[in-house]
């Protein structure tokens, strides 16, 4: 777009004069130069349509100023006519939107030199700084996705910002690395407290002391300046270290449901920094709200068109903001949820566990009594059978051998039939020697 152009027309008397128009931006006004057609030769109006327009340096002949203000309907004085009335339409409202952003070019030029200002004085990195300038190009950003910013303000703005975000990048790497240096320096000092503890563990001495003393570094590494690495190693070696003072005093099987209960454990970690996390955000978004509503009041009191564009723009800047922290909100929010059904699943399973264990106790008792009483019955019987074979054995050494019989004696036939002179075994054997007798 450009701030001059060169039309023919009449003025108030009907003579044809050339019209040179000059936009004064910064007097938010523009120029009308009047000269008379026959003054104008040929080469002065080659060199006013090109190399005036152009912005190039031109010695202009007598003539005619007037100086029209911005806010006008038309450029012309009334009287005044152009043979192009189109140009001069499509000029007023170009020169209408070159001043407007070229005061918010200034606005935000003035923005990024104060910026520039603090970031030059920096000793080191600070968050805060970067966030500064990222909201600022954020708003510029929008500015151009709007296309309120000319193509010389976009390129102007972009490079210093880019710039100012190298120079951040250069603080911040050298804070980064003065950070991991201290990271490490801390690293190795918990590293060697856990050694030593571990050293004591695997020598047998006292466990409640060993883990009051991981209690406490515990503690001392929460709050600790670590790197994420660091940070996420010298966690592992703890939980390792905390797992072997377990194992010493429980065994490495104490516990069935250990693992769930260590499981629990995380989740219920896990559910303690979510709710902090959204607590930070609600209020975040409630100042945000506040800010916004602040805006918008003020917003409606605004003066003139730029500060009512810039208002807009800075309430479209932190409704953008709540949607996206909203957005980021409902998913902590639906996490939340989710952890809360893992963790009432796990401690209704261990409950369950622990059920499962109490049941399991009475039957590994009712078993080891019915063991113990079949060992005693079984301990009874062989008593039994061992005085029944001693009795056994005493009654067959008691009892008589059998005697072998012995040949019939004759007896006079005078003695008595029933007269018994023979030792006989048995009856039968004693009635064969009557019969004999007799015949």
């Amino acid at each position: 777009m450009k701030d001059k152009l060169v039309v023919w027309g009449t003025n108030k008397d009907e003579k044809k004069v050339l019209l040179g128009i000059e936009l004064k931006e910064a007097d938010n006004k523009f120029t009308i130069y009047e000269f008379d057609a026959e003054a104008c030769t040929e080469e002065f109006v080659s060199k006013i349509t090109k190399d005036w327009v152009e912005g190039k340096d031109v010695e202009l002949p007598e003539h005619k100023t007037i100086i029209r203000e911005l806010s006008s309907e038309q450029i012309l004085p009334e009287g005044y006519t152009c043979q192009q009335p189109d140009v001069l339409k499509r000029a007023n409202t170009e020169w209408h939107f070159i001043v407007l952003s070229n005061k918010l070019f200034r606005t935000y030029r003035s923005e990024i030199e104060m910026i520039h200002d603090k970031i030059s004085v920096a000793e080191k990195y600070g968050n805060n700084l970067w966030d500064e300038l990222k909201g600022f190009w954020d708003k510029v950003q929008h500015q151009i996705n709007e296309k309120n910013l000319l193509r010389d303000h976009i390129s102007a703005l972009k490079g210093e910002t880019n710039q100012l975000f190298d120079n951040l990048k250069e603080l911040r790497k050298k804070a980064d690395e003065e950070f991991n240096n201290s990271s490490k320096e801390v690293f190795n000092q918990f590293n060697t407290t856990l050694d030593g503890i571990a050293e004591k563990i695997e020598k047998g001495m006292s466990l409640q002391p060993l883990f009051d003393q991981l209690r406490k570094v515990q503690g001392e590494i929460k709050v600790a300046t670590l790197g994420r690495k660091d940070r996420n190693d010298i966690w592992d070696k703890l939980d390792a270290t905390f797992k072997a003072i377990k194992e010493k005093r429980f065994g490495k099987d104490a516990g069935n449901g250990q693992g769930q209960n260590e499981e629990l454990g995380r989740n219920e970690k896990r559910l303690e920094g979510l709710l902090e996390a959204i607590d930070k955000m609600e209020k975040s978004i409630h100042r945000d709200r506040q800010d916004l509503e602040y805006l918008v009041n003020k917003g409606q009191n605004a003066d003139g068109q730029l500060e009512a564009l810039l208002r807009q723009a800075k309430i479209n800047m932190v409704q953008e903001r709540v949607d996206s922290k909203q957005l980021k909100l409902d998913d902590m929010l639906k996490t939340k949820e989710q952890v809360l059904r893992k963790i009432d699943g796990l401690k209704a399973r261990e409950e369950k566990r622990k059920e499962q264990a109490k049941v399991d106790e009475v039957k590994k008792e009712i078993e080891a009594k019915i063991a113990d009483d079949i060992k005693v019955a079984a301990d009874s019987r062989h008593d039994l059978d061992a005085k029944l074979e001693k009795a056994a054995s005493e009654i067959k050494a008691t009892k008589k051998p059998k005697v072998a019989a012995t040949a019939p004696v004759v007896v006079p036939v005078a003695s008595s039939v029933t007269e018994e002179t023979t030792a006989s075994p048995d009856a039968e054997s004693t009635e064969k020697v009557a019969v004999s007798e007799e015949e």
